[in-house]
């Protein structure tokens, strides 16, 4: 049995890598779990083929909208994404207010594995009701 199992991984290791598979792409990191509202945010989007592996180079089209889920007005922003030239994208993003948001992520106008990302954003974390003592705001000094 063990043997089967190299050869199969022999054989898959000299396929060429590629092309893009939307649905085997994943993203991380604590912007695809919240924060707090009025702070930036980011994760990692790694893009990858149909076998799982991941990409060797960038240029894709990474695509991200972030939407209020609560709320009368349709609130609807993108995100910054930085391409690394290996296969990954750093999103980085921040919302105005408290609440539910989805964050849509696409590569190649297909979602990814597990898109749209339900995100709950808590109050910004800025200065106390009591006003604060620091004397830092947003922490210039």
């Amino acid at each position: 049995q063990e043997e089967d199992d190299e050869e199969a991984e022999e054989e898959e290791s000299n396929k060429p890598i590629g092309p893009v598979d939307p649905a085997k792409c994943t993203a991380a990191g604590t912007g695809v779990g919240g924060g707090a509202a009025g702070s930036a945010v980011s994760f990692v989007v790694v893009t990858k083929d149909s076998d799982g592996r991941r990409l060797p180079h960038g240029g894709l089209d990474i695509k991200v909208r972030i939407r209020a889920a609560t709320g009368g007005e349709e609130h609807q922003q993108e995100a910054l994404v930085k391409d690394h030239g290996d296969g990954t994208y750093t999103v980085t993003y921040a919302v105005s207010k408290r609440g539910d948001y989805t964050i849509s992520v696409e590569c190649s106008g297909q979602p990814i594995s597990g898109s749209p990302f339900p995100v709950f954003f808590s109050g910004s974390g800025g200065i106390p009701a009591g006003g604060g003592t620091s004397g830092f705001v947003n922490g210039v000094s």
